[in-house]
């Protein structure tokens, strides 16, 4: 009995072979489920804000109002701008490209998770962004709450609004409604002409978008010159508000206008006339424009400089002034002074004539030189001069002998000794320098 318990004690035990088949069938599950979760790691995006807007994770990510992923996770970054991990799941955009846009926005009013991020994705031809990348600050947008745009308003504004609201309301209570529905049956044509109008407008893309890059380089430049747009928008506020003040003159003027445009019309009709009568006038001008012009720019300097005379001739004007007020004064003395002066002239009106007829002698006594009257010139050689000795009747004698010889027939005239004026140039055949003054002279004294 020992023994055969014995063997059968050292016999092994065998495997139950439906554990074995439970065994594999969990591995095989396992090894399924290994691979059916093991993947490539999702394609998750940066996204930065300036305001996280009200986001909580979990929120929607959408492209054209279509779900595209979610929102994972909200930081602050280290620069103070909210950092969005967006986790993009929908294959068809994935990846993104560069010149994405995302805007968040509101599902509606109420409600603090009802913030979804809407995606412009960017061009196919641009550069795919990579996962982790992200999209700037620069080409994303907050969403705006409604009262952070009431904020905006003043205490004064925001109470008109109030008014017009609960007028609205009053209105619509008071019967309103029915027009307000007749207003909604005409709008549906409305709308269905707004909607064939954008129809034609996506139909030529091409030239909407050209429009749409105008319009844009003209707003570009009506923001660079905001300051001068603001002081024009307020000067045309300060006249429109003076026009307001005013504004019974303004409807007196208005009332008179027909009347006075009658007048200026009639005007009008007769200026018509009167230019037909200047052009004659004007074609003959036309050659002597270009010549006033040309005057008129070399008289522009002076005129400049007439600018400055002008200060200082009017500041001697108050001196001006003061001796003209003295001048009826002096009227008393100056006249009689004045009329002894004129007699005076005419007293020596003989003696200034018959001074005048000997004039030439003085000068000529005066200016010549000593031994004679001498002359310059010049030729080939240079300059030279020729001086002609007068003597009188008694020539000098000297050691020499006389310093003028005598000569026999000699033109020499002697006992010219009562000269007239002139008479001591040779006379002319004309005549034309014989001058007789009429008292004792001899017009024959001469050369």
């Amino acid at each position: 009995m020992a023994s055969e318990g014995t063997a059968s004690g050292s016999e092994p035990r065998r495997a139950d072979p439906r554990a074995l088949a439970a065994g594999a069938l969990a591995l095989a599950v396992v090894v399924l489920l290994v691979l059916l979760t093991r993947g490539e790691d999702p394609y998750r995006l940066h996204l930065r804000l300036t305001n996280a807007s009200q986001l909580v994770k979990g929120n929607l990510v959408e492209v054209g109002g279509l779900q595209v992923g979610t929102v994972t996770a909200i930081e602050l970054a280290d620069d103070n701008e909210a950092d969005v991990t967006l986790e993009i799941d929908d294959e068809d955009f994935a990846p993104l490209h560069t010149g994405t846009r995302a805007i968040v926005r509101s599902a509606s009013v109420s409600g603090v998770a009802n913030r979804y991020v809407a995606l412009e994705p960017g061009p196919n031809n641009a550069e795919p962004m990579a996962s982790g990348d992200t999209i700037p600050s620069s080409a994303s947008t907050s969403s705006t709450d409604l009262d952070a745009v009431l904020s905006t308003l003043d205490a004064d504004t925001r109470q008109r609004l109030q008014a017009t609201i609960q007028g609205s309301d009053s209105a619509l209570q008071q019967g309103g409604a029915k027009g307000m529905n007749a207003s909604l049956r005409y709008l549906d044509p409305a709308l269905s002409q707004i909607q064939g109008t954008l129809g034609e407008l996506i139909a030529d893309r091409g030239a909407l978008q050209q429009f749409i890059v105008a319009s844009s380089g003209v707003v570009s430049a009506v923001a660079a010159r905001r300051d001068d747009l603001a002081g024009g928008l307020s000067s045309a506020a300060t006249t429109a508000g003076a026009l307001a003040a005013d504004r019974r003159a303004l409807a007196d003027v208005l009332a008179r206008a027909p009347t006075a445009l009658g007048g200026a019309g009639r005007t009008l009709d007769r200026l018509a006339g009167t230019l037909d009568e200047l052009k004659p006038t004007v074609d003959l001008a036309a050659p002597v424009a270009p010549r006033l012009s040309r005057t008129l720019t070399a008289a522009a300097p002076a005129l400049r400089q007439t600018a400055d005379v002008l200060p200082a001739v009017r500041a001697l004007l108050p001196t001006l002034r003061g001796a003209l007020a003295g001048l009826p004064a002096l009227r008393s003395t100056a006249v009689p002074a004045i009329g002894a002066a004129t007699d005076a002239l005419k007293a020596t009106a003989p003696i200034v004539s018959a001074a005048r007829a000997a004039f030439p002698d003085i000068a000529l006594g005066a200016t010549n030189g000593f031994g004679g009257t001498s002359g310059g010139s010049y030729d080939a050689n240079g300059e030279y001069a020729r001086i002609a000795f007068v003597s009188t009747s008694t020539p000098v004698v000297g050691i020499l002998g006389n310093l003028v010889p005598s000569f026999p027939g000699s033109p020499v005239k002697f006992g010219n000794v009562a000269r007239c004026p002139g008479g001591a140039g040779v006379a002319a055949a004309d005549g034309s320098n014989v001058f007789d003054p009429g008292y004792a002279c001899e017009p024959g004294n001469r050369p």
